[in-house]
């Protein structure tokens, strides 16, 4: 009697396997891709694949392809309760700048900043909307913590983005000197 209620979890956990397995293969085929035909796809998996972090990532980048922003953050929120990558926070963020939603967009980056301090690309973003917004004094203290931090890796990438804050701050000193000048002619 007891190997009979044994066996009968030991085959729900076979066809459960089964199923998972079957799920991954399936994704393999397409993951990676962003094209739109796989949207219907991504949420025919969606059960079987909700603590699959790359999964849920690729997903939500390909809903953010196609413009699907709001869906997008949803599934990149529900990456975040399987993965401590700040990428999440990342494209929840631009996905917020591109609906407007700058308030919401500095938040997400900040959450990337705190999820992954030693990283200097959600640092970046901020300076870079924040410039895009034409909020000059946001804009020049996000540079500013770009040129005092220090970064874990060095890399072009990294160098580049470090350029970039080193050019706004040394436009925007020379910006402010010139009003400071004008200011004492009067």
């Amino acid at each position: 009697m007891i190997p009979l209620l044994l066996l009968a979890p030991a085959c729900l956990t076979a066809k459960e396997v089964g199923k998972r397995y079957s799920a991954d293969r399936e994704y393999l085929t397409f993951a990676g891709m962003e094209y739109e035909s796989f949207i219907k796809d991504y949420y025919a998996l969606l059960p079987m694949k909700r603590d699959d972090a790359r999964f849920l990532f690729d997903f939500g980048k390909t809903l953010r392809a196609h413009g699907r922003y709001n869906d997008s953050n949803g599934m990149l929120r529900l990456g975040t309760r399987v993965s401590a990558d700040p990428m999440f926070y990342v494209v929840m963020g631009n996905n917020y700048c591109d609906m407007g939603h700058t308030d919401l967009a500095e938040e997400a980056y900040r959450r990337a900043l705190a999820v992954m301090p030693n990283r200097i690309y959600p640092l970046y973003l901020l300076m870079k909307m924040h410039r895009k917004e034409g909020n000059e004094g946001k804009a020049w203290e996000y540079a500013e913590r770009m040129r005092d931090f220090r970064e874990k890796v060095v890399s072009p990438a990294t160098r580049q983005m470090k350029q970039e804050a080193e050019e706004l701050l040394k436009k925007t000193e020379g910006d402010r000197q010139e009003m400071h000048f004008m200011e004492d002619e009067r």
